[in-house]
């Protein structure tokens, strides 16, 4: 599971509790991240967010580039009261699960952390804990959003130590002057004919040759056609 998953969740707990115009008076008693076995009636009416399970697939071809997921986050919204009187609680639990739709869908800080809602389900499940009749309202949301992963690379090229040995490794250095350099290699160096002046600055080769090569009929290939995959967003 990813640690971007658990934002997510966190994020619909802290949205959930917060008090609303049409709501200033916080509903549930208990609010929950970890699924209990046992509740007790003195928790209740409860409100639980809860992470089902997490996928994840490959975004674009799996062998290209660095590793990218798409991902897949089932979140279960769990709402529970004591279903002992006649229906009144079960009326304002009805309401108060049907409210998430508007907290979340529409609240802009949820709505910044995902790329989409791809699915709701909604169910009912009705228990005896103890003495309590319990009803429970469980909504389980499918969230989407990206990953991608660059590679750890420990041993840049970012020195060149040069040593001459000349006329062979065996020759003595004291007989022989002999050159000793280093070369900081710069990174994300651009190339030698990239500047201002140049309009083919920041382009691959086959795209700077492309207009040469297009009617060329021994090329077989044109090369301005090719697709580009963009990375995933940050």
């Amino acid at each position: 599971m990813s640690t971007y998953a658990i934002e997510i969740a966190d994020k619909v707990l802290e949205l959930l509790q917060a008090p609303t115009a049409d709501a200033p008076t916080p509903f549930f008693k208990s609010y929950w991240r970890t699924p209990m076995r046992q509740v007790a009636a003195s928790d209740l009416p409860l409100l639980g967010v809860y992470i089902l399970r997490e996928t994840r697939g490959p975004d674009g071809d799996e062998n290209a580039g660095e590793i990218r997921f798409i991902h897949r986050l089932h979140l279960g919204i769990a709402g529970a009261i004591s279903n002992a009187d006649p229906g009144e609680q079960l009326r304002i639990l009805e309401e108060r699960m049907a409210d998430i739709d508007d907290r979340l869908l529409t609240n802009p800080d949820f709505v910044r952390m995902i790329e989409g809602v791809i699915a709701m389900d909604r169910r009912s499940q009705y228990a005896q804990v103890a003495e309590t009749p319990v009803a429970e309202i469980q909504i389980e949301m499918v969230v989407t959003f990206r990953t991608f992963w660059e590679p750890v690379v420990p041993d840049d090229f970012k020195t060149m130590h040069v040593e001459t040995r000349y006329p062979n490794a065996d020759v003595d250095p004291a007989e022989v002057q002999q050159i000793t350099q280093e070369y900081d290699i710069p990174q994300n160096a651009k190339g030698t004919h990239d500047g201002p002046e140049n309009p083919r600055q920041g382009r691959g080769r086959s795209e700077i040759e492309a207009p040469e090569r297009r009617d060329d009929p021994s090329r077989g290939v044109d090369v301005a056609r090719r697709s580009i995959h963009a990375p995933p967003p940050a």
